[in-house]
């Protein structure tokens, strides 16, 4: 986890690493995430099963101010450092505060995987969730045939702790689930 640099500003912290930064949604983003939230090649990873219309975005832009602890979630654009553009999205949901953990989820654009952008913004989300939030766990839902995303997880210290036999259907097919956690002890 080494990779991680924080630019300290009076307000607060840029979660950042050589190539890319963490951010907040935007307005801006629109485009972006409607074309992102739209493309049926992520649905199966997301559970996504209709399209979602750029005015339901534009209210989700505004109200994704309202923070975690109100919200149960936190969702970033990861942004590649060299063109300003963003090249995916990280987020926590399902966020329990009595409990102190929450899932996480990931995806990054088709031209920007194999570069390990994936890793990099896991890593930024993991410190940021074990140091700002103090959250006790993380836990990510894998469909069992992501090996991509399998390794990402594990290679940030995240191990499998269940699997879920026919859990996700889609498109008429059943796919076990895969559990992967990060305890705050394990972490760092």
């Amino acid at each position: 986890m080494e990779n991680i640099e924080y630019r300290k500003s009076p307000l607060r912290r840029t979660l950042e690493t050589v190539d890319l930064k963490l951010r907040a949604l935007e307005q801006s983003d629109i485009d972006y995430l409607f074309s992102t939230e739209n493309d049926e090649s992520y649905w199966e990873t997301s559970c996504t099963r209709e399209p979602i219309s750029a005015e339901f975005l534009r209210k989700y832009i505004e109200n994704s101010n309202l923070g975690i602890y109100e919200s149960k979630q936190l969702r970033l654009i990861i942004v590649d450092k060299k063109t300003e553009k963003p090249i995916g999205l990280i987020s926590l949901h399902s966020f329990e505060p009595v409990s102190k953990k929450a899932a996480v989820g990931i995806l990054i654009s088709e031209s920007s995987r194999r570069k390990g952008y994936a890793s990099q913004a896991l890593e930024c989300l993991i410190e940021y969730s074990m140091v700002n939030l103090m959250l006790s766990q993380l836990y990510a839902e894998i469909i069992f045939d992501n090996s991509a995303s399998k390794r990402i997880f594990e290679k940030n210290k995240f191990k499998k702790t269940a699997e879920l036999k026919d859990w996700i259907l889609f498109r008429n097919k059943y796919k076990n689930m895969c559990i992967y956690q990060l305890l705050a002890k394990d972490y760092g």
